[in-house]
């Protein structure tokens, strides 16, 4: 697991705002930039996330099928989980984001930190089966159990 911290806030102040096009640099995009290969290098990943309240916007994940652009001179440890603020996740929603991590799809690990983060303020939001996110998931799950044969 690779995980990049990025202040681009000061960056983007310098330049006058952020052209993507000019910078690639993840401090100047002011995102935390990761790397993953599988759910429990997800779950490590997303509890100090999760703990510092960091918004999904902020987050850029990848794996070993979608290489990530930022260069390896920027990588900095995670942010720290606040004290011993403690989160929990639903048992219904870790084996919903377990299967997830099962499907490919370069949109997963996106995908299973918003619902993660969502959870955390709407116990309920698995129950909205209306929901893009979760019918997503669903949807996902779906595909792995067929094609495990459950």
């Amino acid at each position: 697991m690779r995980l990049m911290q990025a202040a681009a806030r000061a960056c983007a102040r310098q330049q006058g705002g952020h052209n993507n096009k000019r910078c690639s640099n993840a401090r100047c995009l002011g995102m935390y930039v990761v790397e993953v290969r599988n759910f429990s290098e997800w779950r490590a990943a997303a509890r100090p996330l999760l703990a510092a309240q960091i918004s999904p916007a902020e987050i850029v994940w990848g794996d070993s099928h979608t290489p990530l652009v930022f260069s390896d001179s920027n990588i900095e440890p995670a942010p720290e989980a606040m004290g011993d603020a403690a989160i929990t996740l639903s048992r219904q929603l870790m084996k919903l984001l377990e299967d997830v991590a099962l499907y490919r799809d370069a949109g997963r690990w996106e995908l299973m930190y918003r619902l993660a983060s969502r959870s955390i303020s709407n116990r309920a939001l698995l129950e909205d089966h209306t929901d893009p996110d979760v019918s997503r998931a669903r949807m996902m799950q779906k595909a792995v159990h067929r094609s495990a044969g459950l």
